[in-house]
C-alpha cells in the first residue's frame, strides 16, 4: 500500500478502535495505557464511547481496576 503523503490526525474514533484492540488482548495492557496517555496529552474530549472503552480496558481480569474506578468519578 502506498502512502499518499497526506497525514491524518487520530481522533476519538481512531482511539476507540485502538482501546478495543487493547482490551481484547491481555498482552496489550501496556499499550492500552500508552493510548490512554496519548488521549490525555492531545487533550481529546473523552466522550461516552471513549470512557466506556477505557473502563473496559482497565476492568479486564488482572488489569488495574483502580484506574477504571477513577474514570467513573
Amino acid at each position: 500500500m502506498e502512502r499518499t503523503g497526506m497525514a491524518h490526525a487520530a481522533d476519538e474514533f481512531t482511539y476507540s478502535f485502538l482501546l478495543t484492540a487493547c482490551s481484547q488482548s491481555a498482552f496489550l495492557s501496556r499499550e492500552g495505557e500508552q493510548v490512554h496517555a496519548r488521549i490525555l496529552l492531545k487533550g481529546l474530549r473523552v466522550n461516552v464511547i471513549l470512557r466506556t472503552k477505557l473502563v473496559n480496558m482497565y476492568a479486564v481480569p488482572g488489569g488495574d481496576n483502580g484506574s477504571a474506578i477513577c474514570l467513573l468519578k
